[in-house]
């Protein structure tokens, strides 16, 4: 009983800046006061989405823009780096770890612009893809990843004699939240996606960032 009490009390009203497990449990509460599901699908749903959440340590914290879209946004501060320093260190970082060629990366130094398209991926059938957009003045530098879509590919089958070809599927990350309310055996697909692109983003903006702060040391021979 004090199960059903924890998930009928989640609040109503939430204040929307970041996708979060409570808007996630918000939308499940939701349904369920809609009438479109029951008591015991209720609480039994509540339950195995936090032993979900365990299984990816937590609920990442997903940033939202002004337009209520998923969009990460990261500012550094770099004291000692003037605007042409900033450029160069980002774009060789860029080169370094992606491997970029022209054909894949845009960047004009008066404007102070890189843009590429990359990739990252979850399994060998998923990956997610996004537009790196750096943005650099003297002192600072910021980092977006934008347009950010998940992609899922199976491979072809015959279906008794008829042979099913390879097939993709696309999804932007906003089309699959609320991920509470999807089947559950897409639960953890989705979960790993959303807690490996945080992670991915995060430890970006910091490798970027130590790659700049080393500019002394890489010049010191």
């Amino acid at each position: 009983m004090k199960r059903f009490l924890f998930l009928l009390l989640l609040p109503v009203t939430l204040g929307v800046f970041a996708q979060n497990d409570s808007i996630e449990k918000k939308a499940l509460h939701d349904y369920f006061v809609a009438n479109k599901m029951y008591l015991d699908d209720y609480s039994k749903a509540g339950a195995k989405w936090n032993q979900a959440l365990k299984t990816i340590n937590g609920y990442p914290e997903l940033p939202f823009n002004q337009e209520g879209k998923v969009e990460y946004v990261f500012v550094e501060d770099f004291t000692l780096m003037d605007k042409n320093q900033l450029y160069s260190r980002a774009l060789e970082y860029l080169s370094l770890t992606y491997g970029l060629i022209p054909a894949y990366l845009y960047s004009n130094q008066a404007d102070g612009k890189i843009i590429c398209t990359q990739s990252f991926d979850l399994s060998a059938n998923s990956k997610y893809t996004f537009s790196y957009l750096i943005t650099v003045k003297d002192k600072k530098l910021m980092m977006e990843f934008l347009n950010i879509d998940y992609e899922t590919k199976s491979g072809g089958f015959y279906s008794g004699d008829v042979w099913i070809p390879e097939s993709k599927t696309t999804t932007h990350i906003d089309q699959i939240f609320p991920i509470i309310l999807k089947k559950q055996s897409e639960w953890s697909s989705y979960l790993t996606l959303i807690r490996q692109m945080d992670d991915h983003f995060r430890a970006e903006v910091l490798n970027l960032r130590t790659y700049v702060l080393n500019y002394q040391l890489r010049y010191t021979f």
